[in-house]
């Protein structure tokens, strides 16, 4: 079930536009942006790490709570996705502690088809 998911995912974004969007919740996305692989609310809250994602590989977990991005702590939610090749200067919060993540954004499909990320 995952693969026909997956495959419909890619036949979609092979065959819509360069600048077409996506609305997930209040967040409008383009299908061009790199991504960091995490899913938060609308608050900043981690609910998911893709795996082999970047914030993956540098150790954003469930639980953590972003509280800015690239130096933003209002208003940055939608900012933690950007181009491709460049990095997400993150600070998380986790058990009391303010934590500072470079994450790289990349394109989401090098992690959601398992091919890993830089």
């Amino acid at each position: 079930m995952k693969f026909v998911i997956v495959l419909l995912m890619v036949t979609f974004l092979h065959t819509a536009p360069a600048d077409a969007t996506t609305l997930i919740g209040m967040v409008q996305y383009r299908h061009a942006e790199g991504r960091i692989g995490v899913r938060i609310n609308h608050s900043g809250r981690v609910f998911k790490v893709h795996s082999k994602s970047p914030a993956d590989i540098v150790g954003i977990r469930p639980g953590d709570v972003i509280t800015s991005v690239d130096g933003k702590r209002s208003g940055f939610v939608g900012k933690i996705h950007g181009t491709p090749g460049t990095i997400a200067n993150l600070t998380v919060r986790r058990d009391h502690e303010e934590l500072a993540f470079q994450v790289p954004r990349v394109d989401f499909l090098e992690f959601q088809l398992g091919a890993g990320a830089p």
